[in-house]
């Protein structure tokens, strides 16, 4: 897939900067709750290139109901409580480069989570 090109005047067949963006997850039990603290955490995945329409895709399909974080440029998305243990996985979107801030906002009012 080519990328696309930022005009730069000094080099204008210079590539563009994909964006990328890192997912992080955390498992909370209602033990650890009682803490005030996470059971689990970690990376499902990091420094995902993603074009501006996989983007939108991504926020539609796993982070519908999510709401931006203050003061934080990312999004999470509360979990589902399993009925087996009780726990809850939430997952959080982080940018990952200046390019992928920039262009977060964008897609969150493209995928209708804010407005």
């Amino acid at each position: 897939m080519p990328l696309l090109r930022d005009p730069q005047p000094d080099n204008e067949s210079a590539p563009m900067t994909p964006m990328t963006f890192h997912q992080t997850y955390e498992v909370v039990t209602d033990d650890s709750a009682e803490q005030g603290e996470a059971e689990e955490t970690g990376f499902d995945w990091q420094d995902e290139p993603h074009t501006f329409s996989e983007l939108v895709h991504r926020l539609r399909r796993d982070y519908i109901g999510a709401v931006p974080q203050r003061g934080c440029s990312c999004i999470t998305a509360d979990g589902d409580r399993e009925y087996v243990d009780g726990s809850t996985r939430n997952i959080s979107l982080h940018p990952g480069n200046e390019r992928a801030k920039r262009w977060l906002p964008k897609a969150l009012k493209a995928a209708g989570l804010v407005h």
